[in-house]
């Protein structure tokens, strides 16, 4: 089957996503990119589409996980929720929160503790990202950018010596930035 125009495959990709989400329901029929009419995804005690080989859903947390979840959530409900409407309102975030999310450690999650990190997986970084979120969405995303665009990038392809000189501060300090460019649009 050709998809006639971009709209079309975008709307057929978009109710595929859809069903992956939500997997018990069938899958609508399409040769070019979904699985074959009746086909379901895994669900817990549901038919297993021969299709897929994505992990079962995450049902629990680890001790550690857990006690980490319960810490930041903690933190946001007590130190950025009673600054959030104000923050907003300014439009400008508060320096000592950042201050604040240094010593917790949640500059440096996934950073190995040789250079000043937590030891953490990405997994605990988002974990700590989600209860940001649920309290101030722009305390999340300093968290987020930090931890997901620049530490993980020093560490998928910094070398030692840049590893060495650049973690600590990181991880103590400096705020980590990125900037985004694309060739037709700035």
């Amino acid at each position: 089957m050709k998809v006639g125009s971009d709209s079309a495959f975008t709307i057929q990709l978009l109710t595929f996503i859809l069903r992956l989400a939500v997997p018990r329901f069938p899958l609508p029929a399409c040769p070019d990119i979904l699985p074959h009419e009746g086909d379901y995804y895994r669900y817990p005690g549901s038919i297993m589409s021969q299709t897929t080989s994505s992990p079962l859903p995450l049902s629990r947390l680890s001790e550690e996980e857990e006690l980490f979840r319960s810490t930041v959530r903690e933190f946001a409900e007590t130190e950025v929720r009673p600054f959030a409407h104000e923050m907003d309102h300014a439009a400008q975030f508060r320096p000592s929160i950042l201050e604040k999310f240094f010593e917790l450690g949640l500059m440096g999650i996934e950073v190995p503790e040789q250079y000043g990190g937590a030891g953490g997986s990405i997994f605990m970084a988002a974990l700590a990202i989600e209860e940001l979120a649920r309290v101030d969405a722009s305390a999340a995303i300093y968290v987020d950018v930090h931890n997901t665009l620049v530490n993980n990038a020093m560490l998928r392809w910094g070398n030692a010596e840049q590893k060495a000189r650049y973690f600590p501060p990181l991880t103590s300090d400096l705020l980590g930035a990125f900037a985004l460019s694309e060739t037709a649009s700035g």
